[in-house]
């Protein structure tokens, strides 16, 4: 306070001399009461001060001083609008901040859940693979089309697993295969990951031949259907022709086909006529039908605990029946997500009012921490253009701590991509409740980036001008001001005047 001690020792002052005093002497007991002195005590005492104010003459000293006492009125006003915008600012960050944490926990829980094994007992694992298995073979019968599939997938196997096993009908006609090139059109050209260097022999072993001639897998009725599975049959017989002749007549011995489709090769039309049902296939186990039946990856389809963590039995011990295995036989798991899905991002799916409601409050909520952040660097740009404009760095004692809200929202980001990473690195789970959840994260809580709030140059140039005789603290100069520096951050410049003004 070297220039204040200067300005005490005169005799007379200039306007802008006792402005400085004042705006000082304001800064100096705001200073106090932070660090929380009972009495707080003044530069220079009112009567003094009242004093030297008397002495200073000439319209010149007035105005400049009246300058200095609009910013100090500036000062005074907008130091509580920035306050309350830095308090609303850490609410919206606490907000976000509880939201996603909870969000956190649900999803660490839920991946949890989703990478546990599927735990059954041994009744419950029985009498599931018997519904499963029931539900694969009940009413079902398969064609021509079907049963070469059945037996080409079965009989590449064999031969891979047992090459010297005589009796296989694809023993002769391998090193052919392997050798010859899938020429089909409608192989290679329906299906855009098919290499075109793709052999006979990784049609059948590999991929199956419904991979690609997926429309005779079952018994089908109706005219436009009809037509394109015959094509379909007619491409395969022109594809496969030593390979279909050679498991069509291993089919013939089984006694599958009737006499009615004559020797040799049966016309297309035939192919599609229902010969057996899967559950006489499964009982008779031709073509291995009945290990792959009764394999998990066919009884627990769809079930990604089953097929990739696992199945683990549990039973009760010998002192205690378990409280986790109910009347039935079955298992009881804990109802552990109930409780935690309205905190998981599902509470933000917009398919109903509450969702929807819960996305409009975010939105809100975020569109307001941009309006408070960028509030707040205005107010601190101000700050620093009058400090050196005026001659006043204590002024700097209202800046608000814009780096403490930046590393606030840094966290909130970090916590962000760490729920980003929960639902995008582990593969258990529902792929599409997954997705959606991501969704919801990039579209509700997206990352906010304090980077992109900045003040342009020409508008801190412009502050800077409009300064300079004091025209920014004052009516339509005051209006001014607040659009160049407290919104232009956002899209709302020039926005929130009113609000300012204490309207």
């Amino acid at each position: 306070m070297a220039d204040i001690k200067r300005i005490l020792r005169k005799r007379r002052w200039t306007g802008r001399e006792l402005g400085i005093l004042e705006l000082t002497n304001m800064c100096e007991l705001y200073r106090q009461g932070l660090e929380g002195v009972a009495r707080p005590k003044p530069i220079v005492e009112p009567d003094r001060f009242q004093k030297m104010l008397d002495s200073i003459r000439g319209t010149e000293a007035g105005r400049e001083y009246n300058g200095y006492l609009a910013i100090y009125e500036w000062l005074r006003l907008h130091n509580y609008i920035a306050i309350a915008h830095e308090q609303q600012a850490q609410l919206q960050i606490l907000s976000m901040h509880n939201d996603l944490s909870n969000a956190t926990i649900a999803e660490t829980l839920f991946t949890y859940i989703d990478e546990l094994p599927l735990i059954v007992t041994l009744k419950q694992y029985c009498d599931m693979r018997d519904e499963a298995r029931e539900k694969e073979l009940a009413g079902k019968e398969a064609n021509l089309f079907q049963l070469v599939d059945i037996a080409v997938t079965f009989l590449a196997r064999q031969l891979t697993e047992h090459p010297e096993k005589r009796g296989n009908p694809l023993r002769a006609l391998r090193k052919k295969l392997m050798a010859a090139p899938i020429t089909s059109r409608m192989i290679l050209g329906e299906y855009a990951d098919v290499p075109e260097d793709l052999t006979q022999w990784e049609v059948i072993s590999d991929t199956g031949l419904l991979e690609f001639y997926g429309t005779g897998i079952y018994t089908l009725t109706g005219e436009p259907e009809e037509r394109e599975a015959i094509a379909q049959v007619k491409d395969f017989l022109a594809q496969f022709p030593e390979a279909a002749a050679a498991v069509v007549e291993d089919i013939r011995k089984k006694g599958l086909i009737p006499e009615s489709f004559g020797e040799g090769l049966p016309a297309s039309e035939l192919w599609l006529e229902p010969l057996i049902s899967l559950r006489d296939l499964y009982e008779r186990d031709i073509y291995g039908m009945r290990d792959f039946i009764d394999a998990d990856t066919t009884l627990f389809d769809g079930n990604k605990r089953a097929l990739f963590n696992g199945i683990a039995i549990v039973r009760s011990s010998d002192l205690l029946e378990s409280s986790r295995i109910d009347k039935q036989g079955y298992y009881k798991p804990p109802q552990l997500t109930d409780g935690v899905k309205p905190l998981s991002l599902e509470a933000y799916f917009p398919d109903d009012e509450a969702g929807r409601k819960r996305r409009s409050d975010r939105a809100k909520d975020w569109e307001a921490l941009a309006s408070s952040y960028s509030l707040i660097l205005g107010f601190n740009t101000a700050l620093e253009l009058i400090a050196r404009i005026f001659d006043v760095p204590e002024v700097k004692i209202f800046r608000i701590n814009i780096e403490a809200l930046q590393s606030d929202i840094t966290e909130v980001n970090e916590l962000r991509r760490g729920l980003e990473m929960i639902l995008t690195d582990t593969h258990a789970g529902d792929y599409f409740l997954k997705e959606k959840k991501l969704d919801v994260l990039r579209e509700v809580f997206p990352p906010f980036d304090v980077s992109g709030i900045q003040i342009p140059e020409g508008n801190v140039a412009a502050a800077e001008d409009l300064m300079k005789d004091f025209r920014a603290f004052r009516g339509a100069g005051e209006d001014e001001l607040r659009a160049l520096l407290f919104y232009a951050g956002t899209n709302q410049a020039g926005a929130g005047k009113e609000e300012a003004h204490g309207r």
